[in-house]
Order: C-alpha cells, then sequence, then structure tokens
C-alpha cells in the first residue's frame, strides 16, 4: 500500500527538537545482537522468512521477479515466445490483476523505469491517478459521498503507452492469460484470504462483492480455494479487444462514471476519455561511480530516493556500519530519511508539476546539507549488552532490456467504498487526500495526483547491475536501504530482503493518520536497539501496523551478465526465476 502524507502533517516533523549527547566513537557496532526472535512476534517474523530462504533465483540470460508464481510463469512465457521486457511487464501485471484485485486494481496508477538497451536510454513512465475537473467533485474533510473518494485511474492507458513504444507482441496476447486465469479461477492463497477478511466489509457493500467473494452461506473462500471472477475476465477480454479505449470511453468507462455518479461524485465521460500517460525523462544521480536513475514526473518517490543517496553519499556508511549492525548506520540512514520526508518543496504539489525543481534540487547543495546536519547530530552512545500491498514487478529480458515498476490501488484495499465496475474494484484515494484551495500540497480540479512511488535503475558504466521496484507504505525508504545494501555492501538481493529494516512513519490505518515524529522499524529489532536510539533522540516504534516495504529485485553482475533475484519476504509465493 502506498500511503502519502499531507503536507499538514508534514509540517509536525519540522516542530521537532531533539537533544544530543556527547559523541563516543568507541563503540559503532556489535554484529549479531541488533535483532531476533526475543518476542512472539518477533519469533513469528523470523518463522515466516523460513519459506523463502534458500530460494534465490539465478538466470544467465532473463529474468522475472513478481509477487505470484503463476504471474511469472505468464511473464517467463511471453518472454520465451520473443516478448519484450515490456510485453512481459504488461502481461504480468494484469495477472496480478487478477490474483489480488484489492490490493491492486487496474482502477489504479502505475509507474516504471524502461531501459532501451539499444539505444541505451532509460525512460521514466507515469499514469498517476487524477482529480475529477469539476470543483464540486472533490473530496473534502467532512465529506460522505463516496463517489467523490474515486480519482480518475490511468493504469490501462500506461500499460498501452508502454506497448506502443516498448512491445513486440500482439497486445491481445498480453492480456488473455489474465483474463483466462480469471475465468478458470485461481487458488485463494493466504494473503489473499486476510485482505477479504480485513475489508469483508467493503466486499459485502455489494451485490456484486457479496456473490463473488462469499460462498452462498455467507463464509469467505479458504486458502487453497479456487476463487473465479468472471466480470473481471469480461472486462479484461473488453480490454484485449480494445486496449486502453475500452476503460476510457468505451463500455467499462460509460458503466464506470454511472457508478461514481450514483454515490455522489461528479466524474465525467471526459475526465476518463482525456486522460493520458506520461513519459518523461528519469531523474538520474551518481552515487559512488554508478549512475541511479528514479521515477520522474509526478512520482515523488524518485525524487526523494535519490536525494537521500545523494546526502548519504557524502559520508562512509561502510565505516558507520550497516543499519541492521551497527547503531550509527542505523541513526545516519533513519536521519537522512527524516530530513527527506520534511523536506519542504517536496510536501508541495507545484514542485512536481515543474520538471525542472526536482533536477535542480538533486543538483544543488541540499543533498550535502543534509548529510552535514545529520553527521553532526550522530551520537555515538554505546549499546548495552542484550540480557500489503499493491505489487512490483520487475524484468529484464534476453536483449538486456529492463522495466522496474509498481502497480497499486494506492488506496486501503478494494477501495472500501464497496464499488465494483465490471469486477474492478475503484480506488477511494481522494480520502487520503482531501482538497483545500489553500493548501500547498493539495491536487487541484482535473490534476495529476502525486504519487509516492519508487522504482530505481542502476548501472555501472553502460552494464545494467540493478533493477528493482518497491510496495507498499514505505517504498523509497525501502530502496534508499537496499541500493546502499547492494552497492555499499554488496549484499544478494536474499540477504537484503531477509534482513529487517526501519520504514516510514507510524501509520495509524483506522484513523488514516501517521505520527510524523517516529519511524516504524521491523519487530524483530531488539528493545535495546530501540531504546539506544531513543537516547540517540531518534525515536522509532514497533508499535501497531509495521512496514518496511516489499522489495522486488534483479542484480546483475556487470562482468559475467549474471542475474540473482528475489522477492518479498512476507509473501510466501512469488519468485525470481528465468534462464
Amino acid at each position: 500500500m502506498s500511503i502519502t502524507v499531507l503536507s499538514r502533517l508534514a509540517a509536525g516533523v519540522l516542530a521537532l527538537g531533539m537533544a544530543f549527547g556527547p559523541a563516543q566513537a568507541d563503540e559503532r557496532r556489535l554484529p549479531d545482537t541488533f535483532w531476533g526472535g526475543e518476542t512472539a512476534e518477533a519469533a513469528a517474523l523470523e518463522a515466516r522468512d523460513l519459506a523463502k530462504k534458500g530460494t534465490m533465483g539465478v538466470a544467465d540470460h532473463a529474468m522475472v521477479a513478481a509477487c505470484h508464481d503463476r504471474s511469472v510463469q505468464i511473464g517467463l512465457d511471453i518472454l520465451r515466445r520473443g516478448g519484450t521486457a515490456a510485453d512481459a511487464f504488461i502481461a504480468v501485471t494484469f495477472a496480478d490483476y487478477v490474483q489480488t484485485p484489492g490490493a491492486s486494481s487496474l482502477a489504479g496508477p502505475m509507474a516504471a523505469l524502461v531501459y532501451d538497451a539499444r539505444s541505451g536510454q532509460v525512460t521514466s513512465l507515469g499514469a498517476p491517478l487524477k482529480t475529477v475537473r469539476g470543483l464540486d467533485g472533490q473530496w473534502t474533510t467532512g465529506q460522505t459521498a463516496v463517489g467523490k473518494q474515486v480519482l480518475v485511474p490511468g493504469a490501462v492507458a500506461g500499460l498501452e503507452a508502454l506497448h506502443r513504444r516498448d512491445g513486440r507482441l500482439p497486445w491481445a496476447d498480453l492480456v488473455r492469460p489474465a483474463a483466462r486465469m480469471a475465468r478458470e479461477g485461481f487458488v485463494v492463497t493466504p494473503i489473499y484470504a486476510g485482505i477479504a477478511s480485513a475489508y469483508g466489509a467493503a466486499l459485502r457493500a455489494s451485490d456484486y462483492g457479496r456473490a463473488t467473494y462469499f460462498h452462498p452461506d455467507g463464509a469467505p473462500y479458504r486458502v487453497g480455494e479456487t476463487l473465479t471472477l468472471p466480470a473481471m475476465a469480461d472486462t479484461l477480454d473488453g480490454v484485449a479487444l480494445q486496449g486502453a479505449a475500452y476503460v476510457q470511453t468505451g463500455p467499462w468507462a460509460k458503466a464506470a462514471v454511472a457508478a461514481v455518479r450514483a454515490h455522489g461524485g461528479d466524474m465525467t465521460a471526459a475526465d476518463l476519455a482525456d486522460y493520458r500517460a506520461e513519459w518523461t525523462p528519469p531523474l538520474r544521480i551518481t552515487y559512488r561511480g554508478r549512475t541511479v536513475y528514479g521515477l520522474s514526473g509526478h512520482d515523488s518517490g524518485g525524487t526523494r530516493l535519490l536525494l537521500a543517496l545523494k546526502a548519504l553519499e557524502h559520508g562512509d556508511i561502510v565505516a558507520l556500519g550497516h543499519p541492521s549492525q551497527s547503531l550509527d548506520g542505523l541513526e545516519a540512514m533513519v536521519r537522512v530519511s527524516r530530513a527527506v520526508a520534511a523536506e519542504p518543496a517536496l510536501n508541495t504539489h507545484a514542485f512536481f508539476e515543474d520538471p525542472a525543481q526536482p533536477a535542480a534540487l538533486l543538483a544543488g547543495p541540499r543533498a550535502g546539507e543534509i548529510w552535514t546536519d545529520v553527521q553532526a547530530r550522530i551520537d555515538r552512545t554505546s549499546l548495552p549488552a542484550p540480557g500489503s500491498h499493491s505489487y512490483a514487478v520487475t524484468v529484464v529480458d534476453a536483449q538486456g532490456n529492463a522495466v522496474a515498476g509498481t502497480h497499486t490501488i494506492e488506496s486501503l484495499p478494494f477501495g472500501t467504498n464497496g464499488i465494483f465496475v465490471g469486477g474492478v474494484p475503484l480506488n477511494n484515494t481522494g480520502v487520503l487526500h482531501p482538497y483545500t484551495a489553500d493548501s500547498a500540497y493539495a491536487t487541484p480540479p482535473g490534476r495529476y495526483l502525486v504519487e509516492p512511488m519508487s522504482a530505481v535503475l542502476t548501472f555501472e558504466g553502460d552494464k545494467l547491475v540493478l533493477a528493482a521496484s518497491t510496495f507498499s507504505v514505505s517504498l523509497w525508504p525501502g530502496d534508499f536501504q537496499m541500493v546502499s545494501s547492494v552497492l555499499d555492501f554488496g549484499w544478494d538481493p536474499e540477504r537484503v530482503a531477509l534482513t529487517p529494516r526501519f520504514g516510514g512513519y507510524g501509520l495509524d490505518l483506522a484513523k488514516m493518520s501517521a505520527d510524523l515524529s517516529v519511524n516504524v522499524i521491523d519487530k524483530r529489532f531488539k528493545a535495546e536497539v530501540i531504546d539506544a536510539m531513543k537516547r540517540r533522540g531518534v525515536a522509532l516504534s514497533q508499535a501497531g501496523y509495521v512496514d518496511t516495504g516489499m522489495l522486488v529485485m534483479i542484480k546483475r553482475d556487470p562482468r559475467t551478465g549474471r542475474m540473482t533475484g528475489f522477492t518479498p519476504e512476507a509473501l510466501s509465493e512469488g519468485r525470481a526465476a528465468g534462464w
């Protein structure tokens, strides 16, 4: 799940006061004392990871990394038929929509970095959600009409734009495997059953939800049972035949407008018909001799990720120690993340409307200033002796082309508004972005939402060495730690994924509010670490909902071309595979 923190909350972090004691440089790391299974929750997380240990994928020519085994197989089949990385990415994404309709939706946004090996060019593709044009159609604080929660989707338009530019196989061939799966059925997984149970009220709010996701006696589908989605299959058949037009001007579009307006919204046919995906030059930095690309346009994760890396480049993180093994390393990376999250410009909508501003920020002195401040704050007091949602896809094809991106519903699972059109759950993202005319962060009517999505492509010279994307709440903080672990410490994808991380700010999913005074951290970190960081003036929390990002990675050896890949440790299925 990707949640954007509103500017009124972000302002709170600027008011935090921090006090620091004298530095003591004699104890920077105590390996093997930082995390383990000392609590029941920590032990459960350790047990969860056992299913993924030893499963790192290895390939010499082509690889697909995704969150569902059947999606991965569909992607590999596309590559074997001569499809490009773009073709496989599209097919995998549509297959994911079928198997996780609550966590992602073709009525949501998507974003990707796309690398063309022949030209050596990287491009950023954005298909963010968009507000409706009418001022009366905006969701505002105190609003009750759930139709106004629904923002204009762009995912199918984005996927079609990718196919037009970089696809090779027929469009219909990329959509039909997902349509067939929806019609024939798929096995319910533990995470799917968990989401359906947690958000059962939204599913029961409509005739479609009750008839589709529950047995006639009202019991939910259990793990291992086969679920069919015939209405979604029909929608995908329409998309296969008509492309994005089916959801922008065709039957689905007409039904979506009618459904939204029936629930008090003000979406019009023109809002859907006029949607266009964005191709933009990616953001780019050098980091310790490598070239790192991030998403641009209206996806804020790229700017935040690259600014954090540029700040970290001013220090020696290896000497400070990996954040899973060193208080200094953990403090440094948390403080960099906080400074980037609180950067005033990054919490305004206007900043991302002007492509020159993110590039200027990355090229300017701000990264060095952040590191100078962080370095001055690091308090080397010693450590006492110890007593989902959204989905990401990464593909590298046999020609060396690569696509790394994320697709989501950008709201709580199934939208929680009970609105389905053609078997597709509509987002309720408007509740996360209430419109206020005098707010610098608020998205004006008829404009692209600033999405928090993040993906990364990294090169050593002209050789691709890392293609990855992250989903759930802590997107760019997850990418930040992943890139450093791979590039600075030389870790392989499995070790990166299975090592506990810190995440973004504390999030209350019931109240949809964030606590900007604290970062969440994996519940396997020991209490001594949390206490030591508190004494350093850095509050970390393991209470309630803890999310540290879900990583989907392909690492490539620049000398041999061999690829290793891994998918989120929290998902028992999903894999990186190839040949």
